[in-house]
């Protein structure tokens, strides 16, 4: 398991909903997230994220799937300094 796949399952658990995704790709809120979804540009329209599901009328997406996105588009991610207050902020 990488480390970027260990610090979301710990965050946020093995399935992302759409408000936690905000969170994680930084947009206002999970309504955001779906229409981008249904768009076909979230997080970014050049490569999107295509990888999320529904489960009932939620969707959601699998950490390994965020985790891979990540590493693949944003490249290694180092845990932030530990001098920084919050000790569970990742830096790109």
């Amino acid at each position: 398991m990488t480390d970027v796949e260990k610090y979301i399952l710990e965050k946020y658990g093995p399935i992302l909903t759409t408000d936690e995704l905000a969170t994680v790709f930084k947009y206002k809120n999970g309504v955001e997230v779906s229409n981008a979804v249904s768009r076909e540009t979230f997080p970014d329209k050049n490569t999107p994220f295509n990888k999320t599901m529904k489960i009932g009328s939620r969707r959601v997406a699998n950490f390994k799937d965020v985790a891979a996105y990540i590493e693949k588009n944003y490249g290694i991610i180092q845990p932030a300094q530990p001098d920084q207050s919050d000790k569970d902020e990742y830096t790109v």
